[in-house]
């Protein structure tokens, strides 16, 4: 046991700090005031506020949600931000690449604009005319009017309003702000959703791959929910019956009235309460947080373990 004040939930790594409070962080922290949620890689400051950060961030004052790869500077704003932007006033909202010049505004842009008066965001591509307001538009737009958001394919209605759209859209009403793929019913609001939604009515913050139900909220999901009543943040497998409670899940769990926040690996038992365990717990009355390999005793309590119990009271190291 490293440290037994440290509250580290859904924590796979090594962790510098006990009194850091990481919630599903993979990685190693290097600071415990850091507040990362779903973060995946190294932060170098721990004032910074980064949900769902993949990669490293240079700064700790930028606030890069959804943010994928390095920024230079910690006063951008680059929500959902792949690449490096050269720049750190730019405002590059789901940014692609490199941009040349800083005073240009263009959110989601990919590839070089050759003149920074444009008002382009999210671009992909050569645009005629400097005037056309294109938010987002990848490839070619017949008619220059249109305000397309975040669009990447052939729009059959210049009226529609699709934000960070990639795809086909049937309808022209529909609201999918930082859309990939096709939405069947325009009156959805999937935000960076991947996949296809089967219905409109849901909210899927975040949501990567295909939701049979249209009344579940499953922000950041990773899978397949086989049940629309399931609340399963963080979710990354597939879950059995929709009454269970498990977030930040990885892997299958036999048993719908277990209580495993954070667990990693299959459990045998039900009624076992290992949050944040890592492998497989023998006994199923065992509480054992955090932990990480096999406890061979289950009344031993052993908070932030991190090897094998010999006995009810002690433990070797790993």
């Amino acid at each position: 046991m490293k440290h037994p004040n440290t509250t580290l939930p859904n924590h796979i790594g090594t962790e510098a700090n006990p009194t850091t409070t990481i919630p599903n962080p993979i990685g190693t922290e290097a600071n415990p005031t850091t507040t990362l949620p779903n973060h995946i890689g190294t932060e170098a400051n721990p004032s910074t506020r980064l949900p769902n950060h993949i990669g490293t961030e240079a700064n700790p004052t930028t606030t890069l949600p959804n943010h994928i790869a390095t920024e230079a500077n910690p006063t951008t704003t680059l929500p959902n931000h792949i690449g490096t932007e050269a720049n750190p006033t730019t405002t590059l909202p789901n940014h692609i690449g490199t941009e040349a010049n800083p005073t240009t505004t263009l959110p989601n842009h990919i590839g070089t604009e050759t003149n920074p008066t444009t008002r382009l965001p999210n671009h992909i591509g050569t645009e005629a005319n400097p005037t056309t307001t294109l938010p987002n538009h990848i490839g070619t737009e017949a008619n220059p009017t249109t305000t397309l958001p975040n669009h990447i394919g052939t729009e059959a209605n210049p009226t529609t309003r699709l934000p960070n759209h990639i795809g086909t859209e049937a309808n022209p009403t529909t609201m999918l702000p930082n859309h990939i793929g096709t939405e069947t019913n325009p009156t959805t609001t999937l935000p960076n959703h991947i996949g296809t939604e089967a219905n409109p009515t849901t909210t899927l913050t975040n949501h990567i791959g295909t939701e049979a139900n249209p009344t579940t909220t499953l922000p950041n999901h990773i899978g397949t929910e086989a049940n629309p009543s399931t609340t399963l943040p963080n979710h990354i497998g597939t879950e059995a019956n929709p009454t269970t409670t498990l977030p930040n899940h990885i892997g299958t769990e036999a048993n719908p009235t277990t209580r495993l926040p954070n667990h990693i690996g299959t459990e045998a038992n039900p009624t076992t309460t290992l949050p944040n365990h890592i492998a497989t717990a023998a006994n199923p009355t065992t509480t054992l947080p955090n932990h990480i390999a096999t406890e061979a005793n289950p009344s031993t309590r052993l908070p932030n373990h991190k090897a094998t119990a010999v006995n009810q009271t002690g433990y070797q190291t790993t």
